[in-house]
């Protein structure tokens, strides 16, 4: 991990912003104190897909053309009626 001042950062901005994306965090300091550290961006989709699967693995995962909200302001609004409470209505 790199270490600079602000003042270099800001002078180089697109040299450590391309050496960061690569997978380099680089720390920025200012008055000899740590002020950020800087490293490429996690990658959500991949994180994401485990996390979808890991739900359905263990029957959490829950898909709807509408929210959980929409159902509740429906059902206060009397423009829909069900048989049960609303918590098993939507647990099914």
């Amino acid at each position: 991990m790199q270490t600079i001042s602000i003042g270099d950062f800001r002078a180089n901005l697109l040299k450590y912003l391309e050496i960061a994306n690569v997978g380099e965090p680089i720390s920025i300091t200012s008055n000899g104190g740590l002020l950020a550290t800087i490293s490429a961006p996690i990658q959500q989709r991949d994180e994401a897909k485990k996390a979808i699967n890991s739900a359905d693995k263990q029957n959490t995962l829950i898909i709807a053309d509408i929210s959980i909200w929409e159902i509740s302001m429906l059902l206060r609004k009397k423009r829909l009626e069900i048989d049960s409470t609303p918590a098993r209505f939507i647990n099914f």
